[in-house]
């Protein structure tokens, strides 16, 4: 029997803002501006994560099950984990294993119109019981 992680990004906030209608000047006369349309932030896309199986005894003789925890990092414009720290830690060999994981995921970086930007991410990562 083994335990898998499986991760769910629960909110993600960007440091630039989200931004809808921007005036930008075109060159036109002095009084005159064009609006250039934003779609807002667009979040960052995991595209690599580390395998990780944890064992019923890491979980210290609570159900595994009902476990979740809570992690908090941004994902900077190279699409890493920074500032990585737990929001809702579960026990402290897990903490410090889940930690290890998401510091090695790679995102594709979210981007603010077409351009790479940092952006803070909640991610809750839930256990499940897999029988083998």
């Amino acid at each position: 029997m083994t335990v898998e992680a499986h991760h769910l990004v629960a909110a993600s906030t960007s440091d630039t803002g989200v931004g809808s209608l921007v005036p930008a000047r075109t060159g036109g006369t002095a009084g005159s501006s064009a609006l250039r349309v934003s779609t807002g932030p667009i979040g960052p896309k995991l595209i690599s994560e580390p395998v990780l199986r944890v064992s019923v005894a890491d979980f210290e003789g609570s159900d595994p099950g009902r476990q979740h925890l809570v992690v908090a990092f941004t994902v900077n414009e190279e699409g890493k984990p920074k500032n990585v720290r737990l929001l809702k830690p579960v026990n402290q060999t897990l903490d410090s294993r889940i930690l290890r994981a998401v510091r090695r995921y790679r995102f594709a970086p979210a981007t603010l119109n077409d351009q790479k930007i940092a952006m803070n991410i909640e991610m809750t990562v839930n256990f499940e019981i897999r029988q083998r």
